[in-house]
């Protein structure tokens, strides 16, 4: 399959990867181990079988959540913590 265009953005198969672009600036990969979506502010998300993980366009904040385990590190301060 080669590189859509709809409304809504562009898409298309990228070496072992799914890719969509939006119209407004969002990309989105996709593979069968993983999903990593980047934001128009810049936020990066990525989301796996195992663990999610976060980091704000700026690079300020940053989380990962795991089945067991949560940490984030923001302009408040740094947690990690079992998850309950």
């Amino acid at each position: 399959m080669g590189v859509q265009s709809v409304d809504c953005g562009t898409s298309g198969p990228s070496a072992f990867a799914w890719v969509r672009i939006k119209v407004d600036g969002t990309i989105t990969r996709e593979t069968d181990d993983d999903t990593t979506y980047i934001e128009a502010d810049g936020l990066v998300l990525k989301m796996t079988e195992y663990v999610d993980a976060m980091m704000s366009g700026d690079g300020v904040a940053l989380s990962r959540r795991t089945p067991d385990t949560i940490a984030a590190i923001t302009e408040d301060g740094v947690i990690a913590k079992a998850r309950d």
